[in-house]
């Protein structure tokens, strides 16, 4: 029996709203079990939605042999928004600078490369679906966040391997998604997660911390559930996303990027880059900045690459701002 299907016994309303009905999670004196109704509420009554259409035609294009920047291009001209964006992102400071501006989507791809355009579409698509009522969310910050891992998790596998194009482009995919277990539990009990949100900080532990012992699972755990389950993602993005927030010694060596995720969120939260969900911020991180160290990173290095990594971001969120 699974956890969605467990959970459908003994289950008992209070306050909270989950998907039109009221739970009281924090009513549980076991974790399993708390973490049970937590699934079920997320996975079978909450609302939660599904990808767009133009998304799920692009992975199914994507996941063909030879697919190239043509049929790419046909599908995103279909979706005028998006390639306006596309067109303004390829003639971006970041990514255009020294080039001539480029005139068509065609020539965009080309420019951009085919997983760029991925992660471009599912950033410009994904935080319309997660719109959270009763829970006062930064959204932008949580993408700015999000896109900041995903540029540091790839800058920092093409550190080590340059041919690594495969993995590096894994590595931005799961830098993308590795929070949206935040954005699951906004939407689905955003009266909750606003309590965890404000009072967890005051604890001095971190926030996946204070949502396994509160909810019974991490945003982490709860991401790398609904990419597997929904979504259909890589097993090795999976993993990483799950690992995010494990130590070092967790990540299995075979692994071909689950640590670089783990240190670029580490940056982000060193630097205080937050994703937006945190009501009272911690600025310094130093067991992280001592992790690190630890690892053998060169702070000055990674200072460099996060500035990078920001520029590509600034260049996406006028991009993600525009309408």
């Amino acid at each position: 029996m699974n956890e969605s299907e467990s959970a459908g016994s003994g289950s008992k309303t209070n306050s909270g709203s989950t998907g039109g009905k009221t739970l009281d999670i924090l009513s549980y004196p076991s974790k399993w079990l708390r973490r049970s109704h937590v699934v079920r509420a997320i996975f079978t009554d909450a609302d939660i939605p599904i990808l767009p259409q133009i998304v799920l035609t692009l992975e199914t294009l994507l996941d063909k042999q030879n697919t190239g920047s043509t049929e790419v291009a046909t599908l995103l001209e279909s979706e005028p928004v998006i390639a306006g964006r596309v067109l303004h992102l390829a003639n971006s400071a970041y990514y255009g600078s020294g080039r001539k501006d480029v005139n068509s989507v065609s020539a965009a791809v080309s420019r951009l490369g085919i997983e760029t355009i991925r992660g471009l579409v599912y950033s410009a698509t994904l935080p319309e679906l997660f719109h959270t009522s009763g829970f006062t969310f930064n959204h932008m910050q949580f993408w700015k966040h999000s896109l900041t891992v995903a540029f540091l998790s790839r800058d920092l596998v093409l550190q080590h391997d340059k041919n690594a194009r495969e993995s590096s482009d894994k590595a931005y995919m799961s830098g993308l998604m590795h929070d949206l277990g935040i954005l699951l539990f906004a939407k689905a009990m955003p009266d909750h997660y606003e309590r965890i949100t404000v009072e967890g900080p005051d604890l001095g532990v971190d926030l996946f911390y204070v949502e396994d012992e509160v909810l019974g699972i991490d945003h982490s755990e709860l991401s790398a559930m609904y990419v597997e389950r929904n979504w259909k993602m890589d097993p090795e993005i999976v993993q990483a996303i799950r690992l995010h927030h494990k130590s070092p010694s967790k990540h299995p060596r075979s692994h071909p990027f689950s640590m670089e995720l783990y240190v670029a969120n580490a940056i982000c939260a060193v630097y205080g880059i937050g994703n937006g969900a945190l009501k009272n911020i911690r600025h310094e991180n130093l067991g992280l900045l001592a992790t690190l160290a630890d690892l053998g990173y060169d702070m000055e290095q990674l200072e460099r690459m996060l500035k990078m990594a920001l520029e590509g971001v600034e260049s996406i969120e006028g991009m993600l701002m525009r309408k």
